[in-house]
């Protein structure tokens, strides 16, 4: 068993992409828009609803059961794509990389761009009060990058 294609996900993978390219293009979008699947891509089976996985299948020239979890030919992973936790966790990160924490001083905890001009630093300081957290966190990924 491989490592979860999902972002964030950190479950044991038990399907690999499908074969026929139609199928397998619906599962790399349901993923992400710029994912690319390999051969030893793979998922977990918490990202299919139930119903689309077959617990136990019967050979049909054997008449052997097998344990082996199958997907009925119509699967496409729906479910928990997107982890909250996990992109919570990710977010603390950068804001951590970006800040000290624990300092006394209200400067220091500023990004360095706002301090770059000493004139303004009281206008910058201002500015930088005006910043959401949404901004503070797509300019955080942009830097980090």
């Amino acid at each position: 068993m491989g490592k979860c294609s999902v972002p964030f996900c950190k479950g044991k993978a038990t399907f690999t992409f499908p074969k026929y390219e139609k199928r397998q293009i619906l599962w790399e979008k349901a993923i992400s828009i710029n994912f690319q699947s390999s051969k030893s891509s793979r998922l977990w089976s918490i990202h299919f609803e139930k119903d689309l996985i077959v617990e136990k299948k019967e050979s049909f020239y054997t008449g052997v059961t097998t344990s082996k979890k199958y997907l009925k030919p119509n699967a496409v992973p729906t479910l928990m794509l997107e982890l909250e936790a996990e992109k919570s966790r990710r977010s603390e990160k950068i804001r951590k990389a970006l800040f000290e924490e624990g300092s006394n001083d209200s400067s220091s905890s500023l990004p360095l761009s706002l301090l770059d001009d000493p004139m303004n630093i009281s206008e910058n300081i201002a500015q930088f009060d005006r910043i959401t957290d949404k901004e503070l966190y797509i300019n955080s990924i942009i830097i980090i990058k």
